[in-house]
């Protein structure tokens, strides 16, 4: 459903336009509260799985992995679950 580089800010998948709707940078230039909360929806409609890869400096990295079994369905409930973040 979707890949998250939660340290650099990317992402891959069917969700991606999803995340770029509800992920945006604040005043401070700031991601990171609302990838949270949307991995935190991420979790409710689908299975998520984080990896966390040490590098040397600037090389280590936060990767979060969703899936499901019905990406369709998954991104609807998705977009509900956002929604209620709202």
């Amino acid at each position: 459903m979707i890949n998250i580089d939660v340290t650099f800010g990317e992402v891959w998948g069917p969700a991606s336009d999803l995340f770029h709707e509800f992920v945006y940078r604040d005043e401070d230039g700031e991601t990171l509260s609302r990838t949270l909360a949307f991995l935190s929806a991420c979790e409710v409609v689908a299975v998520c799985a984080d990896h966390y890869a040490e590098g040397g400096p600037g090389m280590s990295s936060h990767d979060t992995w969703c899936w499901s079994r019905d990406p369709e369905k998954a991104l609807e409930e998705l977009k509900a679950e956002l929604a209620k973040l709202e």
